[in-house]
């Protein structure tokens, strides 16, 4: 596995990763980039040596944007949405019930046992088997991904920065659906459209702090599958965004539906 991120550090965009990429000390790269000679995996010759003036530190970030701009870029607002929802509902849980429930909605692939985080299925490159790991002070971000594959992964910066926990977001066949269908530019004038009316403008109020489907048809008295319905409908336009949490349904409002929110309270 490369680890570019304990090297060059988190970033805010592709653009920005790719200028921390050629700037990258050429040492650090090559230490980084060199085929570990107790894998059988064999890494691309132009890789073989990144300090080489052939360029294969400029080919490298040029094709992780390529990559980017192809596989990412389409699919990264709902993507995005995903995640934030997912973390409203963790940060939810924390707020409401404290670390720990929150930490307990992450099980199976982390579980909370204070005042451990353990890891079940986790092992470093070193070996297999029980691994400790103590933070020494420092603090511990844990970021959801769809990226990461079932198994967790931690990444331990060479400085006294936070330490960076990834792991799996959960994701049923809806939000798989959701998220990788091909972008839409009709339909989501079909969705907007379906919004107008005094139902779903209420329950977009109601979205704001964040509630389960059940929560959202008690508020509105209306029925829980008039409820899912029109959730739904908000969900397709990219207004909401929902994740699963054991047998309920969360959902949250994105940044398009907070401005479209605010837009009409504005006018009002």
């Amino acid at each position: 596995m490369v680890d570019l991120f304990t090297l060059l550090g988190p970033v805010s965009s592709i653009e920005e990763g790719h200028e921390r990429l050629l700037s990258a000390p050429r040492a650090q790269l090559r230490t980084e980039l060199s085929p570990d000679p107790r894998l059988v995996r064999r890494r691309p010759s132009w890789l073989a040596d990144p300090g080489a003036p052939d360029g294969a530190v400029e080919r490298l970030a040029t094709a992780l944007v390529d990559y980017h701009t192809e596989a990412v870029a389409p699919y990264w607002n709902g993507a995005l949405r995903h995640l934030s929802s997912h973390a409203s509902l963790v940060g939810k849980l924390m707020a409401t019930g404290g670390v720990g429930t929150g930490l307990d909605s992450l099980a199976p692939r982390l579980r909370w046992r204070p005042p451990v985080l353990e890891v079940p299925d986790y092992s470093s490159w070193r070996g297999s088997g029980h691994e400790e790991f103590h933070l020494g002070g420092r603090g511990i971000v844990l970021a959801p991904s769809l990226f990461c594959g079932t198994t967790p992964q931690l990444f331990v910066p060479g400085t006294d920065a936070e330490v960076l926990l990834i792991y799996p977001a959960p994701r049923d066949a809806a939000t798989v659906r959701d998220i990788w269908s091909p972008p839409q530019s009709a339909g989501s004038h079909k969705a907007l459209a379906a919004l107008l009316g005094t139902t779903r403008a209420a329950i977009l109020s109601t979205l704001v702090d964040g509630c389960t489907t059940t929560e959202v048809a008690r508020r509105l008295s209306i029925s829980p599958a008039s409820a899912s319905e029109h959730t739904g409908v908000l969900r397709k336009a990219g207004l909401a965004s929902s994740t699963r949490y054991r047998n309920t349904m969360h959902h949250t409002l994105t940044r398009q539906g907070l401005s479209l929110l605010d837009g009409t309270s504005s006018a009002l």
